[in-house]
């Protein structure tokens, strides 16, 4: 992220960035980190493939952060440059005490005269028809300063038409901590891959135990998304979105309270399980995200068209990724104990039964309505209930309760997840030059006070989308 980038390179000029090191499995580790990318390739139609020959297990202390900002900037620039049909290879060895980790592709090559300079802070291109597509000359110069913090290096080789190769290089620092490997942490269950992991009650008052689907294709990426959110949640993971749609229609299995899906796969891929999910009146209000590397107005338009919740690119920040499943996955508990439970209270002596009320495809369309309606008027900062109630022609008591039926959220509180959800989409379109225009244009008179709250909901500054 472009801010972070910054800061790092500011506590680098005073001498007080450090490294923070934990304990990785090396191969595990760029597995992991090439599956991210493994979507975009898809849809670019290039080749992506690793080569590791050094040792298995190799269990290393590393700061895993600035690693993946490292090979993350190098593979994001290799499919960013190279055509379709084109070829990026990873090649990852020791040598001697050294880790040597290269980043080949067929792209288009980096000019003689740019190459010296391409590491330095800001550099653009001068070459009329060799443009950085937008680059600010940030993610190279940063991952040159991680490379030295590492006491390593970061260098590069081109020919014009022909491809580039980085090589990073940094000390062997081995360790005998043992980590499990994948084949230990995921067990197959009925012919299928099932990861199972222990049952952990969320952190919420009512000690609900969230149970969470994950949907993904690639192994490593199932096993990090679980290594991310085990800590809260009960996670199920399955390798498409035909053995998804199997699991919700087994009355053995354990029904999801959230459901995690990757957008590209085998068989039945992320929107046509989306589709079926909400199509049907069991499962319609269980929260979907979709993760995704197709990150285009109109992929993201057909998602929400079908009803998706959330959506999150790959490859994303985890510690993104897990407040925005807690949010949703909150909201959907809120649903179910609080919005379908009859407000009236019970005669003495009487026990209260939860009785819950089914959402309609009615329901669903009467909800749009009301957004759009919100819409229409979502920079005006004195947008109220009462205002949004008479556009519809209904008391505000109404819309209120109905809101809460359908939405398990109070009224006041689904206005402002749409002007987070519009802020968002100002946001990750560029539609507005800072911060404060982008709380203006949804209703919030104070930036500071709109910085905070979008932080709290999907977990990221909005400062950090400039």
């Amino acid at each position: 992220l472009l801010i972070n980038s910054l800061l790092d390179l500011s506590k680098v000029d005073a001498n007080k960035l450090i490294l923070q090191e934990t304990t990785a499995n090396l191969h595990s580790l760029m597995k992991r980190l090439l599956a991210a990318f493994e979507s975009s390739a898809k849809i670019q139609d290039i080749q992506v493939r690793l080569n590791y020959i050094a040792k298995v297990p190799l269990t290393i202390q590393i700061d895993t952060g600035k690693f993946e900002i490292i090979i993350n900037n190098l593979l994001s620039n290799a499919l960013k440059f190279t055509p379709k049909g084109g070829k990026i290879d990873v090649q990852v060895q020791t040598i001697q005490k050294q880790i040597e980790i290269k980043v080949r592709d067929t792209g288009k090559g980096i000019p003689s005269e740019d190459l010296p300079f391409i590491f330095d802070r800001y550099f653009q291109t001068k070459q009329v028809h060799q443009t950085l597509e937008g680059g600010t000359g940030i993610g190279l110069a940063l991952c040159k300063e991680y490379a030295k913090l590492f006491k390593g290096d970061i260098t590069a080789t081109s020919v014009l038409g022909q491809g580039s190769s980085f090589t990073l290089v940094f000390p062997l620092k081995e360790t005998t901590v043992a980590i499990p490997a994948e084949s230990e942490i995921s067990p197959l269950i009925d012919n299928k891959e099932i990861d199972l992991l222990p049952t952990i009650s969320i952190p919420m008052e009512q000690k609900d135990k969230a149970n969470l689907l994950i949907v993904e294709d690639n192994k490593d990426m199932r096993l990090y998304i679980q290594s991310i959110l085990s800590d809260t949640f009960q996670c199920y993971a399955v390798e498409n979105g035909q053995i998804a749609w199997d699991w919700l229609n087994d009355a053995t299995k354990i029904q999801p309270d959230i459901i995690i899906s990757d957008l590209m796969m085998p068989f039945l891929d992320g929107f046509e399980l989306l589709e079926k999910i909400k199509a049907n009146d069991q499962w319609r209000t269980i929260p979907f995200i979709m993760l995704t590397a197709r990150s285009t107005k109109a992929d993201r338009l057909k998602a929400l068209t079908i009803g998706i919740d959330d959506y999150i690119a790959k490859p994303f920040d985890a510690e993104e990724l897990h407040v925005r499943v807690t949010t949703l996955l909150q909201n959907h508990l809120a649903r179910k104990i609080q919005s379908q439970i009859s407000l009236s209270p019970p005669d003495k002596g009487e026990s209260k039964e939860i009785t819950f009320k089914a959402v309609t495809a009615a329901d669903i369309d009467w909800l749009h309505e009301v957004t759009e309606k919100i819409k229409e008027h979502i920079g005006d900062s004195d947008l109220t209930l009462l205002s949004i109630a008479h556009k519809m022609a209904i008391s505000e008591r109404h819309l209120r309760r109905r809101i809460s039926e359908i939405t398990g959220m109070n009224a006041g509180g689904y206005l402002k997840e749409i002007k987070l959800q519009q802020a968002r989409h100002f946001l990750e379109s560029k539609a507005y030059k800072s911060v404060a225009e982008v709380g203006y244009a949804v209703g919030f008179n104070t930036p500071n006070y709109f910085t905070k709250i979008y932080k709290a909901r999907f977990g990221r500054l909005p400062s950090t989308y400039f």
